[in-house]
């Protein structure tokens, strides 16, 4: 869930650039309404597996049940899908870490600006900190320099001392 649609695009933009191609956006409201909360669905059944390799049968003798498992396909078939699942589910893996990056890249910039900041960007928070230090160092520059100016300003006696006037 996202605050506002311009939240949500940079999510969209990372899960489809990172090959999560059915992902999408979501919402009950108008997108446009401020009071929508988007959702943002990132999925992809590019990379799915499924293989029927056996049935299961219930057999009823006896007076009892048994539940009979038999496998349709051979060991060395079972052997050749477990290596295609593992494959896709090393592929799965690299592209959620793609998105993971593409995540973290496009959501530096401003809310609805996918890309990233711009070189030499600063947090507000530290921005502001850094601003506060700089006007308390002009300001005591100033005081100093009036300080200093009044001394010269100030007329001394031929001792040195402030002439009283």
């Amino acid at each position: 869930m996202a605050a506002s649609l311009q939240h949500a695009q940079p999510v969209l933009a990372a899960a489809t650039t990172a090959g999560f191609r059915e992902s999408g956006i979501q919402s009950l409201r108008c997108l446009n309404d401020t009071e929508a909360y988007p959702i943002v669905a990132v999925r992809s059944s590019g990379l799915a597996l499924e293989s029927i390799i056996g049935s299961h049968q219930r057999h009823i003798g006896n007076e009892t049940e048994e539940n009979i498992a038999k496998s349709v396909v051979s060991e060395d078939y079972l052997r050749m899908l477990l290596a295609v699942a593992n494959e896709r589910f090393n592929a799965n893996a690299t592209r959620r870490e793609r998105f993971w990056a593409k995540l973290q890249e496009f959501s530096t910039g401003r809310p609805g600006d996918v890309s990233s900041r711009r070189p030499g960007w600063e947090d507000p928070e530290v921005r502001r900190q850094r601003k506060r230090e700089e006007g308390l160092k002009r300001s005591k520059a100033v005081r100093e320099a009036k300080s200093a100016q009044m001394e010269i300003d100030t007329p001394l006696d031929a001792t040195g001392q402030v002439e009283e006037g």
